[in-house]
């Protein structure tokens, strides 16, 4: 199972807290090619150590608090930003207006050739080849 920073994130603590090798697999397999995710979870590994450390003594109110957070995240749903979406009719009218200037450049023109272009051009000397330098001569047009 192939999964992204967002799936990451949210399957995080399941991670941290069940023994699922198929999950567990995903879940490194990400963190090898992504940085930011790696981070995160050395973070994270690296709190909750410092949390198993016998010697912390939390606040005389850290428990209220906590509690009080707890409750107030409960309701605190925040939505992941999703990347910015374009509407349907928006790229159905970009895309006809694509194929109608390629249709319009690749469109094949008749060429026209010139009337001037049409007669011989006007000489007014004829080379004459010669057996002898300079081998080329030039006869008058009559």
């Amino acid at each position: 199972m192939r999964i992204r920073c967002r799936e990451f994130l949210q399957l995080y603590s399941e991670y941290r807290d069940t023994t699922d090798p198929i999950l567990a697999a995903s879940m490194e397999d990400h963190m090898e090619e992504c940085e930011v995710c790696r981070a995160h979870d050395r973070a994270v590994r690296f709190g909750v150590e410092i949390l198993r450390d016998e010697n912390i003594i939390p606040s005389p109110d850290f428990e209220r608090r906590l509690q009080e957070r707890l409750a107030r995240a409960a309701y605190e749903y925040v939505e992941d930003p999703l990347p910015p979406r374009v509407a349907p009719i928006s790229v159905t009218a970009m895309m006809f207006l694509l194929l109608l200037l390629v249709g319009v450049a690749t469109r094949h023109h008749p060429v026209v050739t010139p009337a001037a272009a049409a007669e011989e051009p006007l000489l007014l000397a004829h080379p004459q080849a010669m057996g002898a330098p300079p081998f080329v001569a030039f006869e008058a047009n009559r």
